[in-house]
């Protein structure tokens, strides 16, 4: 009896470690009051990690994104981009990556503006 609940919790906290947590936000700001409402393609936005691409944009909000830190980085961008492309963006900048070390485990953090041309 006592050996099964030791197995039944220790693989229940294997398949936890395993699960990762993931999460994903958007914030629409104020700064245009014509953002765009149609949702664009994830897979054609550009990232950069300046503030500035040198061509004028519309700035429509703040995107985040969390990611288990045993997934690579490329998996939290991709998150953010999904984000950006419900505010109607086609481009992100100023975003950043940054590993954020919990209790349990760690996350990797990818924060960046959506912006339309």
């Amino acid at each position: 009896m006592i050996r099964s609940k030791i197995s039944f919790y220790g693989i229940l906290l294997f398949g936890l470690m395993l699960g990762g947590c993931s999460s994903a936000a958007y914030l629409r700001t104020v700064d245009s009051p014509k953002a765009a409402t149609t949702i664009g393609d994830p897979d054609a936005i550009q990232v950069y990690s300046v503030p500035s691409t040198g061509k004028s944009y519309q700035t429509l909000g703040i995107v985040v994104s969390s990611k288990d830190a045993g997934e690579n980085a490329k998996s939290a961008v991709a998150n953010l981009k999904e984000e950006a492309a419900k505010l109607g963006a086609n481009a992100i900048v100023d975003m950043s990556l940054e590993i954020d070390m919990g209790y349990w485990q760690s996350a990797i953090r990818a924060t960046g503006i959506a912006i339309r041309y």
